[in-house]
């Protein structure tokens, strides 16, 4: 019954599934328990979602056909090859049990699509919208700026801990997960969006309170002395002055030195932290020999892979591993979890629809440069860094069937076609 309820206010107020995504994706951590059902907040979320979404079609097919607009499938050929190839996968598994790979697949690869892509790219549509989606995302950000580097010095603080940005306990609850990553992987989607919103601010206050706020979620990022969330940031920082300052770059260049000298100590730790610290020489060895597993899973099912979800019962069933590094962590980027699990067909068809979120941002930045509008250009640039930064992230970190990274390029596919719309009305 109270399922029921909850879909009906979201069919008939489709606007509050997207503003509830904005406020709590990033808790991945904070599992809601239903009966035998345990799962993240957000994906509740996101399942009532599409339920709501569904339900508002049936009903307006029934009362009123006008107010059914035409749905927006991106990426549905590409989607559609990857979870072909991951279902067939599923099927000839032999490592777990074929429905449990199965559920696998409807649970994260499936519902990814339709709850954080199809259900946002239909709903968020109008500036106003998207611009309080914004804001969500960035007073989110700062919040979460606050939280890491609080951890940062209770790391200083206590030898019980690493000197690094930290999304520490509240409570007995990791409501953001365990994992310094998360706050880096946060900090890439909010410093793009901080960027627009500060090309909106007419009041001088306003910019500078902007400004500040970047510079806070981007020190945030560098504290957590995250390899993947540094190189990340670095791509979407070299993107955008190539970008947005291409043949004008002497104008900046006192401002990059400046950075530079700035950031050299916390470069000189950072160097010393990744080949002298015990955490992260532990970090390399576990993924070296990750890769080894990957290799060898290949091998056995080169085509369509062993499987999804049967990487880390692999793991799990390898006595060096758990001898040397304990408990089995899901700490791959895409490529190996893919083409160890859904062999090489699974791995193009995924990478296939990861570069096809890059195109599609890159066309439209494209067209919205050569049109001269400078305030939907920038939106664009905008989102080109964020996805650009949130997917090569990926390349390193296990959140790429996660809202984590999915909800953000939702929103930032959402905004690039409201900017084509937009040119379309204007250049007819």
């Amino acid at each position: 019954m109270a399922t029921t309820i909850i879909s009906l206010v979201f069919a008939q107020f489709p606007k509050l599934i997207i503003y509830l995504m904005a406020v709590f994706y990033p808790f991945i951590g904070w599992y809601v328990v239903v009966g035998q059902i345990n799962a993240p907040l957000i994906d509740f979320i996101g399942l009532f979602g599409v339920t709501g979404f569904v339900l508002r079609i049936l009903i307006f097919s029934i009362t009123d056909r006008t107010k059914i607009t035409a749905w927006h499938w991106w990426g549905l050929l590409f989607f559609t090859a990857f979870g072909t190839v991951s279902l067939i996968s599923a099927l000839l598994t032999d490592i777990v049990p074929v429905l449990s790979s199965l559920y696998y697949v409807v649970r994260t690869i499936i519902f990814f699509y339709f709850a954080f892509v199809f259900v946002p790219l239909n709903i968020l549509k109008n500036k106003n919208f998207l611009n309080r989606i914004f804001w969500i995302i960035y007073t989110l950000g700062i919040g979460i700026s606050f939280y890491a580097l609080f951890g940062f010095l209770q790391g200083i603080l206590s030898s019980a801990l690493p000197n690094r940005a930290l999304p520490l306990p509240i409570f007995g609850i990791s409501p953001f997960g365990q994992n310094h990553n998360l706050i880096a992987e946060m900090m890439l989607v909010t410093v793009p969006i901080g960027l627009y919103l500060l090309s909106l601010a007419k009041d001088k206050f306003a910019q500078k309170l902007l400004f500040a706020g970047i510079i806070l979620m981007a020190v945030a990022n560098l504290f957590t002395f995250s390899r993947t969330g540094w190189l990340a940031l670095f791509l979407q920082l070299f993107l955008f002055l190539v970008l947005q300052y291409r043949g004008h770059f002497q104008r900046v260049f006192r401002y990059v030195l400046l950075l530079f000298i700035v950031l050299l100590p916390l470069a000189l730790y950072m160097f010393y932290f990744s080949f002298f610290s015990n955490i992260v020489l532990s970090s390399n060895q576990s993924r070296l020999f990750l890769n080894e597993v990957t290799w060898d899973m290949f091998m056995e099912n080169p085509i369509f892979g062993s499987g999804p979800n049967t990487f880390m019962a692999r793991l799990a069933q390898n006595p060096i591993y758990v001898m040397e590094f304990g408990e089995p962590l899901d700490a791959h980027g895409f490529l190996q979890k893919t083409f160890s699990e859904t062999g090489i067909l699974g791995m193009l068809s995924f990478v296939a629809l990861l570069v096809y979120v890059i195109y599609t941002v890159g066309r439209i930045y494209l067209q919205a440069r050569h049109s001269k509008n400078y305030q939907l250009s920038f939106l664009v640039l905008t989102m080109l860094l964020l996805v650009s930064g949130s997917i090569f992230a990926e390349l390193f970190q296990p959140n790429y069937y996660s809202p984590k990274l999915w909800f953000p390029l939702g929103v930032a596919l959402a905004a690039v076609f409201f900017a084509q719309e937009k040119l379309k009305e204007k250049n007819p």
